[in-house]
């Protein structure tokens, strides 16, 4: 866990214009972004492009980011722009098949917990979502964010986090009722 004085430390001196203060934060924040991206793009490549370009966006805002807000929401809104951005620049360059994508890729979830059969239909369920939806619930269950951190990236109060939430859930699970039962059985 990061110190948050040493994070309001580099942050300063970020907008100050250090580079290597701007790489301590980079160092910190490396992982979150990158996992955002890759869940919206299911690419490691085009993920890790998104994340470079993100963090290149971030250094020359620094002058718009406002001391009172932590970082880590501020940075994955640029990252996860980023990356529907460029979503819809692949969707259009390879115009998709009817097939959902992610059925094929390898997305970092306990296997202990869902086998890939069930985290691609999930992904399938989840693709069949507004992006809206999907987002909050990728950066709730898949990245890990409270809801302060919700409330922060998505700039509502925490009552407006929760129903979100809510929303999203209830759509989710109206999408694997109607779709995909299995992911409701139990597993042996």
């Amino acid at each position: 866990m990061r110190d948050p004085e040493e994070e309001r430390t580099l942050i300063a001196r970020a907008k100050s214009g250090d580079a290597q203060a701007y790489q301590g934060l980079v160092e910190l924040y490396e992982q979150p972004v990158f996992r955002a991206a890759f869940l919206i793009l299911h690419d490691s490549d085009d993920a890790q492009d998104v994340a470079q370009e993100s963090f290149m966006r971030g250094y020359k805002a620094m002058n718009k980011f406002k001391d009172e807000q932590p970082f880590k929401p501020w940075i994955l809104r640029i990252a996860v722009n980023q990356a529907l951005s460029a979503m819809r620049k692949i969707q259009r360059r390879r115009e998709l098949p009817a097939q959902t994508p992610g059925a094929d890729f390898d997305l970092a979830i306990d296997e202990t917990l869902i086998d890939k059969e069930r985290a691609a239909l999930l992904i399938t369920a989840l693709n069949q979502m507004k992006e809206k939806e999907r987002i909050v619930i990728y950066l709730k269950y898949f990245m890990d964010f409270s809801e302060t951190e919700l409330a922060n990236y998505l700039g509502c109060a925490r009552g407006t986090v929760k129903s979100r939430l809510h929303r999203a859930l209830a759509k989710l699970r109206d999408v694997v009722v109607d779709g995909y039962p299995q992911l409701l059985e139990e597993r042996s």
